[in-house]
């Protein structure tokens, strides 16, 4: 946290930024965990899983593409309550 504060970037910014990537890893193969919870709930094919994720994950990659070029999307509530 102090390189992330000594370059200038916003910790609540940095936290969005690292949740959305965190996100991601968890909807991707090889370790997709989320893959294999929804597998396991819908007592589907991992194969038939995998091939309906694509919305999903670019969705997520669109979101992590604005959040990290536009840090006012992911700050203007935080500043809003926190003054």
């Amino acid at each position: 946290m102090p390189l992330v504060r000594s370059v200038g970037i916003d910790p609540i910014h940095f936290g969005v930024v690292i949740v959305l990537n965190l996100m991601i890893a968890l909807f991707t193969p090889p370790v997709g965990i989320v893959l294999y919870l929804a597998t396991a709930l819908s007592e589907e094919n991992l194969k038939l899983v995998i091939k309906e994720t694509p919305p999903f994950l670019i969705a997520l990659l669109l979101a992590l593409v604005c959040v990290t070029f536009f840090p006012g999307l992911s700050l203007w509530l935080p500043r809003l309550l926190m003054g």
